[in-house]
């Protein structure tokens, strides 16, 4: 749970490089260490081979059962579904992340 804020500096980085966040999620599975690294590669992995991005992002969410990762799935799905700035999302999520863990 800790490697998320990690992880959604690099999602906002490649998204805001252009980048679609298929490509986000292969550059955090390739820059991040286990745990949440290759599970980040797995959904990249299920992504490129034409798998749905809800389910993709829904199972992720399953085999990672935090709360941190079920706010970073639902901010995603959020968005697809309505639209907004998910860069802006993510990097309110990562703050959030990071404060909570200084407090626990």
């Amino acid at each position: 749970e800790e490697q998320l804020p990690e992880a959604l500096d690099i999602i906002k980085r490649v998204l805001q490089a252009g980048q679609p966040i298929t490509q986000a999620f292969g550059e955090v599975g390739r820059e991040v260490s286990a745990p949440l690294g290759p599970e980040f590669l797995n959904t990249f992995n299920l992504l490129n081979y034409g798998y749905d991005l809800r389910l993709a992002i829904m199972q992720m969410s399953e085999r990672t059962p935090t709360v941190s990762m079920l706010a970073f799935s639902s901010a995603v799905l959020l968005q697809k579904e309505t639209g907004g700035n998910l860069v802006e999302n993510i990097e309110k999520l990562s703050h959030i992340l990071r404060a909570r863990f200084k407090l626990a």
